[in-house]
């Protein structure tokens, strides 16, 4: 899990910059503190629901690209995409993240399988 947090946090990086925000700019949107944003920019921890849901709102940040590295970096907000944001992807990590993490490592790999066989 250590090397998908880290790969997150690089991400986060990435995405923040490509907006030229700084990280008190970027915790503001995700209604964070800037301490929790060089939190996950370290790898210390993983986004909560709440920054994630912030940062596709907010940003129109991919949670695909963010998880998994592929896709593209933001997407154009419509409807049909917050409706699919809102009843599959969140429900989903809120409960991935109160899995044990020996858990949480298995269905990252089993994702990262299959995205890598496309």
């Amino acid at each position: 899990m250590k090397e998908n947090t880290t790969e997150i946090g690089m991400r986060l990086i990435q995405f923040r910059k490509s907006l030229g925000f700084s990280q008190v700019q970027i915790a503001e949107r995700a209604d964070v503190s800037r301490v929790y944003i060089t939190q996950i920019e370290t790898g210390k921890t993983n986004p909560s629901y709440n920054v994630i849901f912030n940062l596709i709102t907010k940003c129109n940040l991919s949670i695909d690209w963010l998880i998994t590295g592929k896709g593209d970096m933001t997407f154009e907000a419509t409807e049909s995409i917050a409706n699919k944001l809102l009843d599959f992807y969140f429900p989903f990590i809120e409960k991935m993240s109160e899995m044990p993490r020996e858990k949480q490592k298995r269905l990252i790999k089993i994702f990262t399988e299959i995205l890598e066989t496309d």
